[in-house]
């Protein structure tokens, strides 16, 4: 295996993939102390490279490439490059250390002449380096096996992993270094117990399907592969959908090849931006064999939408019909036609798609909610709950319905407590609660925000709204660096969304950084030009505490309409007044009053949004000064 040929040579090594965690952040803040920190960081991953028989293949940028003949090789110099950083930064405040994310894989590579390597053992190594925690590392099964009882360390089973343009899932392990007088290497459970196993949790998987292309990942409870296909109809799961056939002209090669990325990329996406949505693999019989149709194989496998759809190559673009069909009585709730460049950046590709697998999510939850409330609400299974609280939320801000959804959250955590969508939309409702209830609980509003999402992003790392949620604790407990880490989480796991950079420009406000929120909202912006609004309320309030009342004024009012909660018309308000406009000073606050009646500054001040001294102090000169212009009163 390891005798060279002429040529590329196919063989077996240990990948170790690395990348610096929040880059990006740390050079805008200071770029010469940030290239030493690169500097003496590539010269630890040298030396435990170099000390474990492993060979340097690239440091591209803040990136690290290696082989290794072992597995074992390959986790040790992980453990130990890991070791040397954490003591360097010692003394270095959090939010200004360079840690490192690290992926390890045993798999096969080609060798090129000149030493450089590729493959999928290559990519899969750089996949699961995402999936590793800063200051982390995780290995696939394949290292875990090789190294269990071979290396000081405790293996966490992550499950199933479904990653990017690698067609089967990768099974996950995060590593733990043994401490001193505990050096017998295990495997450790999830957190969650037994019903978070290899099979139970909320994983993604592709499979093959009918019609050429039946695509899905697995998302909670997955049905048992051994049943016959000729079973009769069985409840549908909530929320649960599979990517049924994309068709393409026969005689049009490219349109077929688009189809089937198309199918792909729909499974992979939809999981991975959306949480909520259950896409599953229905069960395809005895030995494989399917003689029915997607809609017919999805009802006898319980599950409820089908997504199929058609594609058509034109000039320098790809023409997309998707249709959302109910698999159970055959309706078709949602259709959508969209255009995705055939031809451009994978950029402008990519911005597309998400867009496209966007809708597609929010139809599925719109068609579950008009569902759900058809159904007695004794008769709904937890994630059925879950929906129902959606529709509370959707009603409007206002304390009964906050009320009415954590009632209905509760239950359904009652039902499941480790239901991820139930965990991430209790988070919602916590926040909301603090807005609408002039006499809310502060300290008992963060220890639950916090330990929800701490719980949600332990259940599914891989959850983008997880990590949203555990940003918002974290900031909210003053961990400002480990915010903001959760929030570099967030957009890993979802580069081409706009909510997770409106996320991160509300956190540079809420760190007294207003003026670095507006690069996030314009990013925002930008991901989704033909949906602008949302992107506004954060740029208004950017411009608000930065004193620019004027450039607050026409963001928010570009925002009315699309996100005018009573924060909005608050914001509104003060640039208003701020700017000497009384009159429509006024009518905002009025506006806010209105949702919210009986507000004083005393009580919005109390809501603590932040305890970042420099958010306080802008706060109180552009935000609370404002409305006592407009008109609110004190206490």
């Amino acid at each position: 295996m390891n005798e060279a040929i002429k040529g590329n040579r196919h063989r077996l090594a240990a990948i170790l993939a690395a990348d610096a965690a929040g880059y990006s952040r740390l050079m805008a803040h200071d770029e010469e102390a940030t290239v030493a920190s690169l500097d003496e960081a590539r010269n630890a991953f040298r030396v435990a490279i170099q000390a474990n028989g492993g060979r340097v293949i690239d440091m591209a940028g803040d990136s690290v490439l290696a082989v290794f003949e072992t597995a074992a090789g390959a986790v040790s110099a992980a453990l130990e490059v890991q070791k040397a950083l954490e003591d360097r930064a010692a003394g270095i405040p959090a939010d200004r250390r360079m840690r490192f994310r690290i992926g390890v894989h045993l798999g096969d590579v080609i060798e090129k002449p000149d030493g450089s390597v590729y493959g999928d053992g290559v990519n899969i190594a750089a996949r699961l380096e995402g999936l590793a925690l800063a200051g982390g590392i995780t290995v696939s099964d394949a290292v875990q096996g090789a190294v269990r009882h071979r290396i000081a360390a405790s293996f966490e089973d992550l499950g199933d992993q479904l990653v990017k343009n690698i067609a089967d899932p990768v099974r996950a392990f995060r590593v733990h270094a043994s401490v001193p007088g505990n050096d017998e290497p295990q495997t450790m459970r999830a957190i969650g117990g037994p019903r978070w196993s290899r099979v139970m949790r909320w994983r993604w998987w592709v499979a093959g399907g009918v019609l050429g292309l039946l695509l899905a990942g697995v998302l909670g409870v997955t049905l048992t592969r051994g049943l016959r296909a000729d079973l009769a109809g069985i409840a549908p799961t909530t929320m649960s959908v599979t990517v049924g056939a994309i068709t393409a002209p026969s005689n049009d090669a490219a349109a077929m090849q688009a189809a089937e990325a198309l199918g792909h990329e729909l499974a992979s996406v939809l999981g991975r931006i959306n949480g909520n949505v259950r896409v599953m693999s229905p069960n395809r019989g005895q030995n494989g064999v399917v003689d029915v149709g997607a809609r017919e194989l999805a009802r006898r496998s319980g599950i409820r939408y089908v997504v199929e759809g058609d594609v058509r190559v034109a000039d320098t673009k790809r023409i997309v019909n998707l249709r959302l069909i109910e698999s159970q009585r055959g309706t078709q709730p949602w259709s959508g036609s969209f255009e995705l460049p055939e031809s451009g950046s994978s950029f402008e590709t990519s911005v597309a798609t998400r867009n496209m697998v966007g809708q597609l999510a929010s139809s599925i939850e719109n068609a579950e909610i008009s569902r759900v409330l058809l159904k007695p609400v004794g008769q709904l299974d937890a994630m059925e709950l879950v929906v129902r609280a959606w529709a509370a939320l959707d009603k409007g801000q206002s304390l009964a319905n906050a009320q009415e959804a954590r009632k209905l959250l509760d239950e359904a955590l009652r039902l499941d407590p480790t239901l991820v969508p139930a965990l991430i939309a209790i988070g919602w409702e916590v926040d909301l609660l603090n807005d609408v209830d002039p006499h809310t609980d502060h300290d008992r509003y963060v220890r639950e925000t916090d330990e929800f999402s701490a719980r949600a992003v332990t259940l599914d790392p891989n959850s983008s709204r997880a990590w949203e949620g555990r940003a918002v604790a974290l900031m909210l407990l003053g961990r400002w660096s480990a915010s903001l880490e959760a929030s570099d989480r967030q957009i890993k796991l979802d580069p081409y969304g706009q909510r997770p950079f409106l996320i991160r420009a509300w956190l540079m406000s809420m760190m007294g950084r207003p003026a670095q929120a507006l690069p996030y909202t314009d990013k925002a912006a930008a991901l989704n030009p033909s949906n602008p609004g949302r992107e506004m309320r954060f740029a208004c309030e950017a411009h608000l505490l930065l004193g620019q009342a004027e450039k607050a004024i026409e963001a928010c009012e570009r925002a009315s309409g699309v996100d005018t909660d009573f924060i909005h018309h608050s914001f509104l308000a003060a640039a208003y007044a701020n700017a000497g406009d009384t009159a429509h000073a006024r009518v905002a606050l009025a506006a806010m009053l209105k949702m919210i009646p009986g507000y004083t500054i005393a009580q919005l001040r109390a809501k603590r949004y932040s305890d970042h001294p420099e958010y306080q102090k802008l706060a109180e000169k552009y935000w609370y000064e404002g409305l006592r212009k407009a008109g609110l009163p004190e206490k």
